[in-house]
């Protein structure tokens, strides 16, 4: 049976020259020694990633697309030695990550983009050993990962950011080094992942948070023997990964959370051969993956969750050799991955999805890429040249758009959200579909259209989306779906508008001596978080609030505080309030 090839950086990925081109957006490790940046993760207007100047090692780095805005952001390892930065984590508006500051060893940290700001979670485990947390997941606002604190072996912990709020969630192996959870996935609102409990082997498991309703989901391979599920994705509200029942092989499998809605999808490989499903990726509501169905080796595949929509894309190395080798990344609307067709060796190549679509990638450098993220204004790459080292480079927006896009942004009129854009150069440009999400899932739904002026020059338009104000969400998406006379398409960047809720909040007295009281009339039942934070932004009160509709009090004790000003902030799906009160 063939072993898959691993999801990772097999070999650089080739980039042809195009008109327009990547960027060197900053030469890290100068000349032609590598900074060898890595863990590229979006976080909005901001990139994070992990990076050696050639003086501190491998540290937390962040960029805004500019060169004198990409800065170390703390060298947590002083000196030389690397902190081993890795499994960057968004989680709202914070970064989770895992780093070696020496006397803690490898622990959770957590990073709002200042050095002040970067700090240690937890000593989960004290000492120079370290609780070695990874598969870093982020579920309903919470952190959840593994890691061990040296009493329960390796097992499932979650966190709200603070060391009080990092608790383990559940001793699935008790009686084991720990049930070792992996590849945590958040799926619709739950999250998945493979643990051994002692008896059943590795096996597909999900929890909502509680030692209660951490539970295991399927026996895949009924017995003490694994189904081993690995490759974890999620594409709407449905569950990929690749698991074996012991009778199949290890192949692609699905599930909708419940033990009889979790099944063999597709024999990929007929019989006992392994196709053994890997670098499984949503491109837009469609699931990407390799595989081998045992005559044409490791290639690209698709499936829409249907034995029938289950499908081959193309051989890209035609015959039994592997032309799909991993790497992919999302590029807009489009799949990023290495392939290679036998003839020009590992290139970059791209892929929507049909056989016409795959073929050899059009953006980039005469380098090597192994890593693609985008933000809301810039798309960056890991890329290596011979004469720079494997550095940070950059394109914005139009450099791959059909038409050359300069800007889309969007504001709130009234209850209407605003949404306005500017193009140049449009050729064979038919219209533009205005697209709305409102839950920040990948779904997203179609509200409008406007027309292309598709001549030369340049062009600008206006869609009003009317009473938004009414849906029950804090923060609304949008994007346009830009689409040519032939057909093709290909997406903007996205807009995020916050929608201020109905509500009334109040906080008295202020100045206060022992006590600040709040009134919130709220619109439904919800969980409300309350932080007060101090002059130098320290996190010094915390406490949760559960609102009902209607008209809600509660009090805050500040009487250990001391004399000076602080900041309040009030936040829940739908509330985001802050207020400067002083404590006399």
């Amino acid at each position: 049976m063939k072993k898959p090839l691993l999801c990772l950086c097999l070999a650089g990925i080739s980039l042809i020259s195009a008109a327009q081109q990547f960027s060197l957006l900053k030469d890290i490790n100068p000349g032609p020694a590598s900074s060898n940046v890595c863990y590229l993760t979006n976080a909005g207007n901001y990139l994070f990633f992990a990076a050696s100047n050639g003086i501190n090692g491998m540290e937390l780095w962040k960029t805004d697309g500019t060169e004198s805005g990409t800065a170390m952001i703390k060298d947590i390892k002083p000196g030389s030695a690397s902190s081993s930065i890795g499994y960057l984590t968004r989680v709202n508006h914070t970064l989770f990550f895992v780093a070696n500051n020496g006397p803690a060893g490898t622990e959770l940290w957590k990073s709002d983009g200042t050095s002040d700001g970067t700090v240690m979670v937890s000593d989960i485990r004290p000492g120079s050993m370290g609780s070695n947390p990874s598969s870093l997941a982020a579920l309903n606002g919470v952190l959840y990962f593994a890691a061990d604190d040296g009493l329960n072996g390796v097992e499932l912990w979650k966190s709200d950011g603070t060391a009080a709020g990092t608790t383990l969630v559940k001793d699935i192996n008790p009686l084991s080094a720990g049930s070792n959870p992996q590849f945590l996935t958040n799926a619709n609102g739950v999250l998945y992942f493979a643990a051994n409990n002692g008896s059943k082997g590795v096996e597909l498991w999900k929890s909502d948070g509680t030692a209660t309703g951490t539970v295991l989901l399927k026996d895949i391979s009924p017995g003490a023997t694994s189904g081993f599920p690995s490759s974890l994705v999620a594409v709407g509200n449905t569950l990929f990964f690749a698991a074996t029942d012991g009778i199949k092989g290890t192949e692609l499998w699905k599930s909708d959370g419940t033990t009889g809605g979790t099944i063999l999808l597709e024999d990929i490989w007929p019989g006992p051969g392994d196709s053994y499903p890997f670098c499984m990726k949503n491109i837009d509501g469609q699931l990407f993956f390799a595989a081998d169905n045992g005559t044409k080796g490791n290639e690209l595949w698709k499936s829409d969750g249907t034995t029938a929509g289950t499908l081959l894309i193309k051989d890209v190395w035609p015959g039994i050799e592997s032309g799909s080798a991993g790497n992919y990344s999302q590029l807009l609307n489009k799949l990023i991955f290495t392939g290679n067709d036998g003839v020009s060796g590992y290139t970059t190549w791209e892929s929507d999805g049909s056989a016409e679509g795959t073929k050899v990638a059009t953006i980039g450098t005469s380098g090597n890429m192994s890593e693609l993220a985008e933000t809301d204004n810039n798309i960056f790459a890991s890329i290596l040249e011979s004469n720079a080292g494997r550095e940070l480079w950059a394109a914005n927006y139009s450099a791959v758009l059909p038409l050359q896009m300069f800007e889309f942004t969007g504001w709130l009129s009234d209850n209407d959200a605003l949404l306005s854009w500017k193009t140049g150069n449009e050729l064979n440009t038919d219209q533009f579909l205005i697209e709305r999400n409102t839950n920040g899932s990948s779904n997203y739904k179609v509200v409008g259209s406007v027309k292309s002026a598709n001549t030369s020059g340049i062009h600008s338009y206006v869609f009003r989306d009317a009473g938004i104000s009414s849906f029950d969400t804090g923060v609304i998406h949008y994007r346009l779906k830009q689409t040519d006379q032939d057909g093709r398409f290909s997406y903007s960047k996205v807009v995020s508008l916050t929608i201020k809720a109905k509500y009334k909040a109040v906080l008295f007295p202020n100045p206060a001596a022992t006590r600040v009281d709040i009134n919130i009339t709220a619109k439904h039942n919800e969980k409300l978080q309350c932080r007060v934070f101090d002059n130098g932004g320290r996190l010094v009160i915390q406490q949760s609030i559960l609102l009902t509709n209607g008209t809600n009090g509660f009090d805050i004790d500040i009487t250990r505080l001391s004399s000076g000003v602080f900041y309040l902030t009030l936040q829940s799906n739908t509330i985001n309030e802050q207020w400067q009160f002083v404590k006399q």
